[in-house]
């Protein structure tokens, strides 16, 4: 880059570059080109050498657009065009990209907008005892208060987070303020028993993780032992050494662990077995059918005894 050019991180693996001065393709690809380049040499670290593609989406100023939004918003629509055909490459702009590569920038900026003005916020669905009818837990769930949508429901937005690289920043928001709502109806003389949370495979990842949840518990004056944290079965199926490691970790402090969507079959039990999980919450697709499907409530009571014997 020159000295006159500016670069900038816009978030997670995303940068902007602003290149002043360049009045046609030829010099644009030329930087294209460098830049992809450079970051085709590994990078050393210790005794390993890490590799870094990278894709690259190109507007100008002011035949794509004649403001900032509208020209980071037409590169970006340009950068997923270079992803979807095979990433590693760049991509110039033009009015033929198609409406679901619009619609994905469209959906990012949603998001890191949402985040920001903190449209996100949490519900809670009791769990209930069915032998007493009594509340012994509330599991939190993420819904973002869209100004114009209204209410939308996580499975609108969770995958594309994901994708954006979004989701380890909204999932601790979403904890954050359960852990601390939580912490104030206790204080209050209330006794909802354990807050459940669901944890995403990224989350699990992070370094930090656990310390996080300990800051946030003192924070907000927690006792993190009611705390639950749920993981999917396919979930925990992957990185099984890492994933050991760490739900051990947690539940050393006294954090319940829970494998959710359970008997969908993916499950190894020899690996389950090596998990310290707590509890398991059978799969809907088992339950549906209850108490007329007879298969299923074999299924059920073979589930529970398992359960039970772990």
């Amino acid at each position: 880059m020159r000295e006159k050019d500016t670069l900038s991180r816009f978030g997670g693996d995303e940068f902007i570059i602003l290149l002043t001065d360049i009045h046609d393709f030829d010099s644009a690809s030329k930087v294209a080109n460098k830049i992809m380049d450079i970051l085709k040499e590994p990078i050393d670290i210790g005794e390993h050498s890490l590799y870094v593609s990278v894709s690259i989406g190109i507007s100008f100023y002011p035949f794509d657009a004649d403001n900032k939004n509208d020209l980071i918003k037409h590169a970006d629509a340009a950068m997923f065009r270079a992803k979807d055909e095979g990433r590693n490459r760049y991509k110039f702009y033009s009015s033929d990209m198609t409406a679901v590569t619009l619609e994905k920038v469209s959906t990012e900026y949603s998001i890191r907008k949402a985040i920001k003005n903190g449209e996100f916020t949490v519900f809670y669905h009791p769990k209930v005892d069915g032998k007493t009818d009594k509340i012994v837990g509330l599991e939190a769930l993420a819904r973002w208060k869209h100004p114009e949508l209204g209410i939308v429901e996580p499975d609108k937005f969770i995958s594309d987070a994901k994708e954006l690289g979004l989701i380890i920043e909204l999932d601790r928001i979403i904890m954050r303020e359960a852990i601390n709502s939580f912490a104030h109806w206790c204080d209050m003389g209330s006794d909802p028993g354990k807050l459940a949370l669901n944890v995403t495979l990224s989350q699990l990842k992070m370094d930090d993780f656990t310390n996080f949840l300990k800051n946030t518990a003192k924070e907000c004056n927690f006792d993190i032992e009611k705390l639950e944290l749920e993981i999917t079965e396919g979930q925990a199926m992957q990185y099984s050494e890492e994933i050991i490691k760490k739900l051990e970790e947690l539940s050393h402090i006294g954090i319940t662990i829970t494998i959710d969507r359970f008997g969908i079959g993916y499950s190894s039990l020899a690996y389950l077995s090596r998990l310290p999980v707590d509890t398991i919450k059978i799969d809907r697709s088992f339950i549906n059918g209850l108490p007329s499907d007879k298969e299923d409530l074999i299924i059920i009571k073979a589930l529970i005894s398992v359960a039970k014997s772990l």
